[in-house]
């Protein structure tokens, strides 16, 4: 078990980056009820890709549940683009390696604990 006040780290490389346009979006979700609704995010980070993979650390992170999404915004509009029916076309990607076929994947399906771990790595492969 642990104490509220312990905390972790969550580092995170991104794999299938396929160029440097626009911007990387990575938000880090602390409950069920954010990443459903999509607001009040933990936090969210945006970085300028530079190559086929990428790193992030996200530092002091109390002990928990979390979950991550991440899309590469190549037209920089500030949300992922999606053809007529709603399919993404720019590349993204959830904790878990996790993908929904017309909506996004269940929360129980893309979260993680850093529970009794002082470092967590993770891999997100973007498609």
């Amino acid at each position: 078990m642990f104490t509220p006040s312990q905390t972790s780290t969550i580092n995170l490389m991104l794999d299938g980056i396929e160029n440097s346009k626009g911007e990387i979006v990575v938000v880090l979700y602390n409950s069920e009820e954010t990443y459903t609704i999509n607001t009040n995010h933990y936090r969210k980070v945006i970085l300028k890709p530079n190559g086929r993979n990428l790193t992030i650390s996200f530092n002091e992170i109390p002990c928990g549940t979390y979950a991550i999404s991440a899309y590469h915004d190549e037209d920089s509009n500030n949300k992922i683009t999606t053809n007529i029916i709603g399919m993404p076309i720019e590349k993204y990607g959830y904790s878990n390696n996790k993908f929904g076929k017309l909506i996004a994947p269940k929360y129980s399906e893309v979260s993680f604990s850093t529970a009794n771990t002082h470092v967590t790595s993770l891999v997100i492969n973007l498609k």
